[in-house]
């Protein structure tokens, strides 16, 4: 007997063993909300429910490429006696598939589609969906016995007619849906059988986003907003008179509260206006960037009503950055000690840079320190000290300052010798290694010794947060700090050697609004990330976090943003896949983006930093490969060599920075994966 043949009579056994009966005829398509009208055992004509399940279809995203329900489990069913009604029942049982009947003859489930067509439960990764040419089969013994969401991903369809989205998949009659449980036992004495449930379907729906958000004009998923609920990702419902909310992101319209009475009751910036916190008060104006919708107005700005934003003019400035009148420009300063870090004061007007220091389009100030090994006489140029040679500090003024010392490892005896860039020595070495970090699910800190390979790759501290998702670490090599995020997306530090962290601010300090952040490096005392808003995007946001240092401890800075426009080759728009991998960069400060594709391989970028421009700005990033490994990726401690870890299978690559090509080097034993990878130590021993 042919396989397929096997297959259905053995789906057609399982629901004999439920009924004796065969399955009754469909009822016609519903809309939006999947009510169970039948069971699969005996047709039901009475309007109360005798069922314990319920399959709501939240509606699709992405084009209509996704769509997604929501299986949900109570015991408020009338018929305390039937199967499939749990009330008084001695246990929930566990689900076991969902089944999606699309009308006879979709080209969708023919078995040519299988590989093309995925599916995930309660946000776990994508997998293959069974297709045997009349079904799409998709299990949910991942899916909590409570029931959660159920989604399936026809994206990768997109060359096959009829199957690269849900429409299509179900046309305009709709789909069929069989929902069916493990065997168990209702009450006591019986014998196990199972529960199976029918439901019709609907072709579509609308998109929806997670709740506190909705569908913009462009199909993105946008914030709420202050005075508006969005209860199920689609609907933006405003609060109504008189009324408000404290977060950009409700859900309920419990959460619409008395407006203000005054000023105070509303977001920084933000003004009471008529009972309502809406415009901008003097001393800020408006920002998309900024968190309540009003910005400062900045040193050498005066904003008089929360709306414009005016200059001070030529040698003036305000001692305030959030004047509101022409009278509070000044002349600009006196002394650097009036101006912020590495800026100087020249004519009254913070402007150049001091010695020490170099313009930097990146710095909060415009001036960057100078850094070990180079001297900046000018408050401009910026000199290496040259082969063999380095400073003692980062912000050195003169070619005396250069001392013989180390920084790079080239700068050392190798291979005997490395360079400690903390302190500019060449230190002795048994041999000549690279120790990568990150952490991975169960918060434990690993290393990984490049050169040793699968021997080399070990854990060393424990952070004691416990098991969760840890989206980000970068490693700081000059003060060998791991900087990292929790699971609450707050941010830490772990001095290497120690057995102690320490927090540095937390998830609205630096700047990151959602959940799916899985990428940081550091870089000219600065922390880099991709604020990922959202999977399939044609933008981001860059964002960079100045860290400032008292006694070798970080404080964050005020987060820069810029917007990341991802193109191909040619210019063109390029799709963002599924979700952002990591980044990192290199000495010469040029970044390397790496993002995740299921089953295609990955995204390759690259951007120099010179290129950013002011923050606030959009900037093009340039597609390299779309073949790429979907990595994990830090270069070593010189800066020269990428390497990256499969954040699915723990094997690890080199990969050429030039075409994206990666070239597997040994693999950790498939357990223990890196959420990130941090970067590299530039020291010899490990600190275990």
């Amino acid at each position: 007997m042919a396989k397929r043949s096997v297959f259905l009579l053995v789906s057609a056994a399982l629901v004999a063993a439920v009924s004796g009966a065969d399955i009754p005829e469909w009822a016609s398509p519903g809309r939006s909300l999947l009510s169970a009208r039948q069971q699969c055992d005996f047709p039901i004509s009475v309007a109360s429910p005798i069922t314990s399940y319920t399959l709501t279809f939240k509606g699709t995203l992405n084009g209509g490429t996704r769509a997604c329900w929501t299986v949900g489990v109570n015991n408020n069913c009338a018929q305390g006696a039937n199967r499939c009604c749990l009330k008084g029942a001695l246990k929930t049982p566990i689900l076991k598939r969902l089944i999606v009947y699309p009308p006879s003859g979709s080209t969708c489930a023919q078995k040519s589609t299988r590989k093309f067509v995925m599916y995930n439960v309660a946000g776990g990764r994508f997998r293959k969906t069974k297709v045997d040419g009349v079904r799409v089969l998709i299990p949910l013994n991942k899916l909590k016995r409570a029931g959660g969401e159920v989604c399936v991903d026809f994206s990768a369809a997109s060359g096959i007619p009829g199957c690269n989205t849900f429409d299509k998949l179900c046309s305009s009659s709709g789909c069929r849906a069989l929902l069916w449980t493990r065997k168990f036992k209702r009450q006591a004495g019986e014998k196990k059988n199972f529960c199976c449930v029918s439901f019709d379907s609907n072709s579509g729906g609308g998109s929806f986003c997670s709740p506190g958000f909705y569908p913009d004009s462009s199909g993105s998923c946008a914030v709420c907003g202050i005075g508006f609920y969005c209860p199920n990702g689609a609907d933006r419902i405003p609060c109504g008179p008189g009324k408000t909310t404290t977060t950009t992101t409700a859900t309920d319209a419990a959460q619409c509260v008395s407006t203000c009475t005054r000023d105070a009751d509303c977001g920084t910036g933000a003004a009471c206006v008529g009972g309502t916190c809406s415009a901008c008060k003097p001393g800020y104006y408006p920002s998309a960037t900024a968190a309540s919708g009003c910005a400062e107005c900045g040193f050498g700005f005066y904003c008089p009503n929360g709306k414009d934003r005016n200059p001070c003019g030529p040698g003036k400035t305000t001692t305030t950055t959030t004047a509101t009148d022409a009278a509070q420009c000044v002349p600009g300063c006196n002394s650097n000690a009036d101006c912020g870090t590495g800026a100087a004061c020249v004519g009254g007007t913070c402007s150049a840079c001091k010695p020490g220091y170099y313009p930097s389009a990146t710095a909060a100030s415009g001036c960057a320190e100078c850094g070990f090994g180079f001297y900046c006489p000018n408050g401009k140029d910026r000199n290496p000290c040259g082969t063999g040679q380095t400073t003692a500090t980062t912000t050195a003024t003169s070619a005396s300052d250069c001392k013989p010392g180390c920084k790079t490892n080239a700068d050392c005896d190798a291979p005997v010798e490395l360079c400690n860039t903390f302190d500019g020595t060449c230190v002795n070495c048994a041999q000549r290694n690279t120790y990568i970090y990150g952490i991975d699910k169960n918060g434990i800190v690993y290393e990984a010794n490049t050169d040793a390979g699968t021997s080399g790759y070990k854990p060393v501290f424990d952070t004691g947060f416990g098991a969760g998702a840890y989206p980000g670490s970068a490693y700081d090599p000059n003060r060998q700090q791991l900087l990292f995020l929790t699971p609450s997306r707050h941010l830490y530090y772990w001095q290497r050697g120690t057995r102690a962290v320490t927090k540095i601010a937390s998830a609205s300090q630096i700047g990151i609004y959602t959940s799916q952040v899985s990428n940081l490096a550091y870089y000219d005392n600065a922390l880099w990330f991709v604020n990922e808003t959202a999977a399939h995007t044609l933008s981001q946001p860059l964002v960079r976090v100045p860290l400032t240092y008292a006694s070798s401890l970080p404080a964050a800075g005020t987060p820069q943003t810029w917007t990341l426009d991802f193109v191909d080759g040619s210019g063109a728009p390029a799709l963002v896949p599924n979700a952002f991998g990591d980044i990192a960069i290199n000495n010469a400060g040029k970044i390397h983006f790496n993002t995740i594709k299921y089953n295609a391989g990955a995204y390759f970028y690259t951007l120099p930093i010179s290129s950013l421009g002011a923050p606030g700005s959009t900037v093009h990033i340039k597609l390299i490969s779309t073949t790429a490994e979907p990595l994990q990726i830090s270069f070593d401690c010189d800066g020269t060599t990428l390497w990256g870890q499969r954040w699915d299978t723990c094997e690890w690559f080199t990969v050429n920075t030039e075409t994206g090509e990666a070239t597997k080097k040994f693999s950790n034993g498939h357990s223990q994966c890196l959420r990130d990878l941090g970067g590299a130590a530039c020291t010899c021993a490990a600190s275990v």
